[in-house]
C-alpha cells in the first residue's frame, strides 16, 4: 500500500509510491483533495501530467513542475502542485537522459530549499529508481 512520504524538514512536500498503480492513484487523488484549500477553488491545484513518451516531453514536464512551484498562489491562498503519475523516475531510458537528469537535478534543487510555505509539492509514482539523488 502506498503511503505519503515527506521529510520532516519540508512538510510542504509529499510524495505517493508503489507498485500498485491502481491504490497510488487513489491516494494522491486523495491526498490532494485534502491538502488543496476549499476556499481556493480550481485555482488552489496545479495539476501536471507526469506521463512522459520521450526524454524531451519528460524534461518539459519537470520544467513545467518547477515554473509551477516558483509561481505564487492567485489571492494569498495556498496552492498545490500535483506532478501526476510521473514515469521517468524509475531506471528506463528515458529517466537517463541527461537532459531529464538535469531537470530532476533543478527540481531537486528547488524542492530541497522550499517551494514556500504557500505551495505545496505532490508527486505521485509508481516506479522510482531509490539509487538517484532525485529520491533521497
Amino acid at each position: 500500500m502506498p503511503k505519503a512520504k515527506t521529510k520532516p524538514a519540508n512538510a510542504n512536500v509529499y510524495a505517493v509510491l508503489g507498485s500498485d498503480e491502481a491504490e497510488v492513484k487513489r491516494v494522491a487523488a486523495e491526498l490532494a483533495t485534502e491538502l488543496t484549500p476549499p476556499e481556493a477553488g480550481d485555482f488552489g491545484l496545479e495539476v501536471i501530467d507526469g506521463v512522459a513518451e520521450n526524454a524531451e516531453q519528460a524534461a518539459a514536464r519537470i520544467r513545467s513542475t518547477i515554473e509551477a512551484l516558483q509561481t505564487l498562489p492567485f489571492f494569498g491562498s495556498t496552492k498545490v502542485v500535483w506532478l501526476k503519475n510521473a514515469n521517468f523516475l524509475g531506471d528506463t531510458p528515458i529517466s537517463r537522459a541527461a537532459s531529464v537528469q538535469a531537470a530532476l537535478e533543478q527540481l531537486s534543487d528547488l524542492v530541497e530549499n522550499g517551494p514556500g510555505s504557500d505551495v505545496i509539492f505532490l508527486i505521485s509514482a509508481t516506479e522510482v529508481d531509490k539509487r538517484r539523488s532525485f529520491y533521497k
